[in-house]
């Protein structure tokens, strides 16, 4: 009896043991008990489904997640801020809302991405391509730690081509901004605007065409790419060429979702798809942003619109509240606990090493 009992032991240990060594032998992949299965990620997007943005950025990545992923990763895309608006984008992906989405840190003021809304200080970050060179460096001195990005885990950033007017009433001159209401949605160019004497309305982009349309607004500060996705020329067709530049684009993922995956896609994600998603992106703000500007020309000049260039005088009106507005936000860095002399600093010598005049002197 006892000796059938040693028998029966000996084979249960033997048993684990062999099993232990297939998984340490497979845990040296990160698909170990993962198989074929596909994991789907639910990606939130503020753009229309006709959005340059969603045709030449996020369909053609999304074709890119399912090749590089052998098919295991399954994109979902939800357009026109179908699961959330910008202004929740952040707690959402916290909270797992979605698993993916675009975040602008000007509409997170209070939260851990507080940070990057120095890309948000106007006339500075001039091209998409500045701004991944420029802010890629800044997050890898300042939020570089766990939980910089909440429950989030950044992979990417990069902004959008310059905003502009756009507007009911041609705009030349500062002059012509006073007493107008004119939307935009982060503080930094909510002040601006107030600095140049009009009245500042924060809508998200969905709500830019109605606001137009029924007169809530009277412009509307916007990058050009976006604008022709929601047809703003059919309700404000006068377009000022301010080059206010472009807002900050990151992209976050929920981090317990992240680490639900097999190591090996973690690593695909952050890695190899991040860098793919910066390169479209920088290629199709970058390469659409004078057409966009040029079929807005053409779409509204039966009507009367046109592209305002102002003169240089004029632009130097426009830019003069920079400096000013820099410093406020020095103040807001240092009332959350941040060295924020340091970080304008900093930022702005990240500027000119990118070839970009510091507007903050």
């Amino acid at each position: 009896m006892k000796k059938t009992t040693f028998l029966k032991a000996f084979a249960a240990m033997t048993t684990l043991a062999m099993l232990a060594a297939c998984g340490d032998e497979s845990s040296g992949t990160a698909s170990s008990g993962d198989g074929d299965k596909v994991h789907e990620i639910n990606f939130n997007i503020s753009a229309s489904p006709t959005s340059s943005f969603t045709t030449d950025l996020v369909e053609p990545w999304v074709d890119i997640v399912e090749e590089k992923s052998d098919g295991r990763l399954k994109v979902n895309v939800f357009t026109s801020a179908a699961l959330g608006s910008l202004a929740t984008g952040f707690e959402d992906i916290q909270n797992g809302v979605y698993e993916l989405g675009m975040v602008s840190p000007g509409r997170h003021m209070d939260s851990e991405v507080f940070p990057l809304t120095i890309g948000d200080l106007p006339f500075a970050l001039t091209t998409p391509q500045v701004a991944n060179t420029v802010l890629t460096q800044y997050i890898d001195k300042y939020m570089k730690e766990e939980g910089s990005f909440g429950n989030g885990t950044y992979m990417t950033i990069y902004a959008t081509d310059a905003w502009n007017l756009y507007s009911k009433e041609p705009i030349e001159t500062v002059e012509d901004v006073k007493g107008k209401n004119i939307s935009d949605s982060v503080a930094e160019r909510l002040e601006l605007i107030q600095e140049w004497g009009g009245s500042p309305v924060s809508l998200n982009n969905t709500e830019l065409y109605e606001g137009l349309e029924r007169g809530t607004i009277d412009s509307a500060i916007y990058t050009s790419v976006g604008a022709g996705g929601f047809n703003l020329h059919e309700v404000a067709p006068y377009m000022t060429k301010l080059d206010i530049g472009g807002t900050t684009q990151l992209l976050l993922v929920n981090t317990d979702f992240l680490n639900s995956l097999p190591e090996d896609l973690q690593e695909l994600m952050t890695g190899e798809l991040a860098d793919e998603f910066v390169r479209l992106g920088i290629d199709s703000y970058t390469s659409k942003a004078e057409e966009s500007i040029a079929n807005f020309e053409e779409l509204v000049k039966e009507d009367g619109g046109e592209v305002i260039i102002p003169s240089e005088e004029a632009m130097e009106a426009f830019r003069a509240p920079t400096a000013d507005i820099a410093k406020e936000w020095v103040e807001k860095a240092n009332d959350r606990g941040y060295d924020g002399e340091e970080m304008l600093e900093y930022y702005s010598t990240l500027l000119e090493d990118a070839g970009v005049e510091s507007p903050f002197q």
